[in-house]
C-alpha cells in the first residue's frame, strides 16, 4: 500500500493510477497504457529503460523470477515496487536508490546498480519492470 499511497499523495487519481496492495494491479496497467501509447504511467523493461526519479521500479519476491512478459499478460503475482528517489555516480558507476514500504518489515531504502547507459542492472532476474512516470 505504501507505494499506492505516495502515489496518490503527489497527486495521481484513480484514472491515472491502479491504487492496489497488489503491486501487479498497477504494473499490468502501466505496461497496457505503454501498449497503447497513453497514460501517465508506462511500464518499460529494465533492460530498455533509465529509471528517473519519480518512477517506480519492480521487483520479484519470495524467490518468484516473473518477467516482463509475465507481467504484462498477469496481474496477481508476488512482487513489490518501490519509488526511486534518487539517481547518480560513485567510483562503482551508476546506482539508483529507492525507498519502499515492507522493506524488512520498514520503510527502507534500497540501492540497485546501474549499467553504463543508466538501466537496470538486473543479471539475477530479481528486476522486473520500471514504471515512468509522466506527472
Amino acid at each position: 500500500m505504501f507505494v499506492s499511497w505516495c502515489v496518490h499523495q503527489a497527486g495521481a487519481t484513480a484514472d491515472q493510477f491502479v491504487f492496489s496492495m497488489r503491486h501487479g494491479d498497477f504494473v499490468h496497467a502501466a505496461i497496457a497504457n505503454t501498449a497503447r501509447g497513453q497514460g501517465v504511467f508506462r511500464g518499460h523493461p529494465v533492460e530498455t529503460h533509465a529509471p528517473k526519479v519519480g518512477d517506480l521500479l519492480q521487483n520479484n519476491r519470495a524467490g518468484h523470477r516473473y518477467d516482463f512478459d509475465y507481467a504484462a499478460s498477469h496481474r496477481r503475482y508476488e512482487s513489490h515496487s518501490a519509488i526511486v528517489v534518487e539517481v547518480g555516480a560513485d567510483p562503482r558507476g551508476g546506482y539508483l536508490r529507492t525507498i519502499g514500504g515492507n522493506e524488512g518489515d520498514s520503510i527502507g531504502l534500497k540501492e540497485v546498480r546501474l549499467d553504463p547507459d543508466g538501466r537496470v542492472r538486473n543479471p539475477d532476474g530479481l528486476h522486473i519492470c520500471v514504471i515512468q512516470t509522466l506527472l
